[in-house]
């Protein structure tokens, strides 16, 4: 099924693990904007995409 999801911006928080890796995947191949927020970040670069190191589990790194 495809989906246009052309400029559409998506935040996908622990978007480095295997079932996040695969939403981003899919965002991607589907012209969306998938925005990752996770602890760690595993390069793909078959991804287009954005990446920001956050631990959403504490507040002071949610905030910055």
């Amino acid at each position: 099924m495809m989906i246009d999801l052309k400029k559409k911006v998506i935040i996908i928080t622990g978007g480095s693990g295997f079932l996040g890796s695969r939403i981003v995947k899919t965002i991607s191949n589907n012209n969306g904007i998938p925005i990752i927020i996770d602890k760690k970040y595993v390069k793909d670069s078959s991804i287009k995409c954005e990446f920001f190191k956050t631990d959403i589990t504490k507040l002071k790194e949610v905030r910055n």
